[in-house]
């Protein structure tokens, strides 16, 4: 008796760790899964809206450039194929992958006209191909139509110049004070701030050679969440200094507009 009791505690202790082995496979499994899905690179939305806008000044009007948020996208991800647009009449959008060295910055978009353009971007990552897919509506800047009725930095309102998209700013300063006030329909998704800037290193080929030369790498601080309001510290003691503050907003209709405030040097 003695002996079968404790041939069934084996039992009961080996089928126990089996069930247990398998949960934690299990959950092993499912953690590896949520990780990488986590990783794989993304529009930051399935839908973007951007708005006509040219400023005009001294008789030159200026392009207001928006741009389609990438989420996730490595480094050392490898661009498949150029960026494929269904309606270039509406919207021309492009990659800033190397023409800037960024990893996150996503796809410039030059807004024509209103309509809707698909847009599909591939890229290589990680030993897998993605292939990134949004729609992007264009829509005429209208005050029933623009997300915000003000975008102010440091108390000074570039919005109502036809910046609808974007602000590219010159700044010496240490800080930059942003604020902005929401239309109706309107609501807050992120706020965030990160850096752009080079480090000069060793160029590892040339290395190989029996060469010393050195060059700049592009490098970029993480992201940091900011407030409504809030004094942003511009990042001018690293060099080739880019700092950028990121307002992405929804509409009713899930129409994500990315609004981008970038600060740089004088050159």
């Amino acid at each position: 008796m003695k002996h079968t009791k404790t041939n069934g505690m084996k039992k009961r202790w080996i089928s126990a760790m089996l069930t247990a082995a398998l949960f934690v496979a299990l959950f092993a499994g499912s953690a590896e899964n949520i990780a990488a899905a986590a990783k794989a690179p993304s529009f930051l939305s399935k839908k973007f809206v951007v708005f006509e806008g040219r400023e005009e000044k001294d008789d030159i009007i200026t392009v207001d450039m928006a741009y389609l948020g990438i989420k996730n996208r490595s480094v050392n991800a490898e661009e498949i194929d150029d960026v494929k647009n269904s309606n270039e009449d509406v919207c021309a959008c492009g990659s800033l992958f190397y023409l800037l060295e960024t990893t996150d910055d996503g796809l410039y978009c030059v807004a024509y006209k209103a309509g809707t353009n698909k847009v599909t971007y591939k890229l290589k990552q990680g030993g897998k191909t993605y292939t990134l897919k949004t729609t992007v509506k264009v829509k005429k800047a209208s005050k029933k139509n623009l997300p915000f009725s003000y975008v102010k930095v440091d108390g000074e309102n570039f919005y109502k110049k036809g910046s609808y998209n974007s602000c590219e700013l010159v700044n010496d300063d240490h800080t930059a004070k942003i604020e902005y006030k929401l239309n109706k329909g309107w609501k807050l998704k992120s706020m965030y701030t990160h850096t752009h800037y080079e480090e000069l290193e060793k160029d590892k080929d040339a290395e190989e050679e029996g060469s010393t030369d050195i060059i700049d790498v592009g490098k970029k601080t993480s992201d940091k969440k900011i407030k409504n309001g809030q004094k942003v510290k511009l990042r001018t003691n690293l060099r080739h200094w880019n700092t950028e503050v990121f307002i992405d907003v929804v509409n009713k209709s899930g129409e994500v507009c990315h609004y981008v405030i970038s600060f740089s040097e004088d050159d």
